[in-house]
């Protein structure tokens, strides 16, 4: 039967494939993470990752299991065991962040057992390129907008300095072979590039890599958005997904407006540990 096992240092190295780059970033900044080992017959076949936070609280990161052991429950047992490890230490508050939409095993675990759900302001979308062609949205026509292959490698050097200025870590995006430059598209302003939507190629769906907006102006989304989706149906297939994580709250707010859709939403579920004595007494 699968079990957890904390793990740290060279051992950590057997699960390291499981943990995404994003996560482990995070740990350059927090080192008091806790990794969990989920071992069967001796061998990794998942991790978890858990931010002890401030005060007597506990954010579950990430969780994974290899897909080969799924839809056997191990999930649900980790999840049991992390609860009662940290009930033991005396932690007061589990906290899961995630997406139902994109992890709904996870959300049936906690919409069946004593968590309290709150939504977040971050949102995942995912449509197809007819659901825009059929909306109002390709009624009107775009303005100020170019191809991001058009800015030239110059000007895209110099607009990728002042997105990184701004905050955000890029790479060289004209190095990859994954980005799709000629159906990227920059918003422009008086001669200058203010707004990128980034896209790459994802199996057979096309991902927005990174939404960037200098200003909050819902006309720079809107003709973004527009001259990305009227290149897309020039190009592939009507039922050709795009797909889009945004943290941004005031963007998720524009894009369901625009879409005339609903975004997956993040949720917050929140479960007592003092509850757990309840059945553990």
């Amino acid at each position: 039967m699968a079990y957890l096992k904390n793990i740290t240092g060279d051992e950590l190295g057997k699960f390291i494939d499981f943990i995404p780059e994003s996560v482990m970033d995070e740990t350059l900044d927090d080192s008091d993470f806790d990794f969990f080992g989920i071992i069967e017959k001796a061998d990794p076949i998942g991790v978890a990752v858990c931010d002890p936070g401030y005060e007597a609280d506990i954010t579950l990161k990430f969780i994974y299991i290899a897909p080969l052991m799924r839809g056997r429950g191990i999930m649900n047992r980790c999840l049991d065991q992390l609860k009662v490890y940290y009930w033991s230490m005396g932690y007061q508050h589990l906290y899961i962040r995630y997406n139902p939409f994109l992890s709904p095993q996870l959300d049936s675990y906690c919409r069946t057992d004593k968590f309290d759900i709150s939504k977040g302001s971050s949102a995942y979308f995912e449509f197809r390129i007819r659901d825009v062609q059929d909306s109002e949205l390709l009624s009107k026509k775009t303005k100020n907008v170019i191809s991001l292959e058009q800015l030239g490698q110059p000007g895209r050097k110099e607009f990728y300095k002042a997105i990184r200025r701004d905050g955000i870590e890029l790479v060289d995006f004209a190095d990859s072979r994954d980005f799709i430059l000629e159906h990227s598209v920059v918003y422009m302003e008086n001669g200058k590039p203010r707004g990128l939507i980034l896209l790459k190629k994802q199996g057979d769906d096309v991902e927005v890599a990174l939404f960037y907006m200098k200003s909050h102006r819902p006309t720079e989304i809107y003709h973004m958005l527009l001259a990305v989706t009227d290149n897309l149906r020039r190009n592939y297939p009507q039922d050709t997904k795009i797909i889009f994580f945004c943290r941004n709250s005031y963007l998720v707010n524009v894009l369901e407006k625009l879409l005339s859709i609903e975004g997956n939403r993040d949720v917050t579920a929140d479960c007592d540990l003092n509850n757990l004595d309840e059945y553990l007494a």
